[in-house]
């Protein structure tokens, strides 16, 4: 299954630029070519012009110390405003790992990920983990059917062995039992204001993990 790296590869790095001047390009800070001889970028030639790569190295540096603060910092989702409670947190906000379009929840992808979120505000609140979005009626354990949309089908999706469903927020982590007719399993925990991670696990009758959850209803 596919899962978050404890070093997010989204977070943009030094190493991971590219500096283009005139002729020349340096890639990730150990490649540099010449377009105008080499256009393919198939002759690294950064042992040939130490010169060059110093004085485009010396950019990169500038840029970086600039743009790295911002850059590498996680934005966050925040829950538990009065301006939208309940909130609903999806796949498309975990970190790295990407689920971000309806035909991927429809034939179930078997990824988790992480959700870095901010509590706006202290108090109670209630998880409500789903498969699918509420409105479509659809159960936690459930397959669903081939569909006609405007511009062509989507193909039917199996169904989850789910038994179990877990959450992990902070360093507090609860587990529910589901049965086959839920939409949802359902937590309720008080929280603290500020900043905090969350995970969330389906799992089979063997406690083996099948997805996260790629819906989260979030209500303070």
């Amino acid at each position: 299954m596919n899962e978050p790296s404890p070093n997010p590869p989204s977070l943009p790095r030094r190493e991971g630029a590219a500096v283009l001047w005139k002729r020349w390009r340096l890639l990730q800070d150990r490649e540099l070519y010449d377009l105008d001889s080499d256009p393919l970028q198939e002759r690294n030639m950064i042992d040939q012009y130490p010169e060059v790569t110093a004085k485009m190295r010396g950019h990169l540096d500038a840029w970086w110390k600039d743009v790295k603060a911002d850059a590498t910092t996680i934005h966050r989702v925040t829950i538990g405003d009065d301006r939208e409670n309940p909130a609903l947190l999806s796949a498309c906000e975990w970190l790295d790992v990407f689920i971000d379009q309806q035909a991927q929840i429809r034939r179930g992808e078997r990824k988790n990920g992480v959700w870095h979120l901010n509590v706006a505000q202290p108090g109670e609140y209630t998880f409500r983990l789903r498969r699918y979005p509420a409105e479509s009626g659809l159960k936690l354990a459930g397959a669903v059917e081939e569909t006609q949309v405007t511009d062509g089908t989507y193909a039917a999706g199996p169904a989850f062995p789910v038994a179990w469903a877990v959450l992990r927020i902070g360093e507090r982590e609860e587990s529910v039992a589901v049965k086959p007719g839920d939409a949802s399993a359902d937590f309720t925990l008080p929280l603290e204001a500020g900043p905090i991670q969350m995970q969330t696990w389906f799992l089979d009758t063997e406690g083996e993990p099948i997805a996260g959850a790629y819906l989260v209803e979030v209500e303070r």
